[in-house]
């Protein structure tokens, strides 16, 4: 299997959510992994975890 390595570009939006009652965010940033360009959306339980997921590599399988 091959790992593609993803780039975090820029952030779109972060907004709060609400899963199954728990107060949550929704972070969208724009991607490059090999010249590509992309859009991601991933849901943190706060901005602590989304600040750790940026520092550490990102990967596309």
């Amino acid at each position: 299997m091959n790992l593609l390595e993803v780039w975090i570009e820029d952030v779109i939006s972060i907004e709060g959510v609400k899963i199954d009652g728990i107060d949550k965010i929704k972070v969208t940033f724009n991607t490059i992994c090999w010249g590509s360009r992309g859009i991601d959306t991933r849901i943190f339980n706060n901005i602590k975890e989304w600040e750790k997921f940026k520092e550490r590599k990102y990967y596309l399988a």
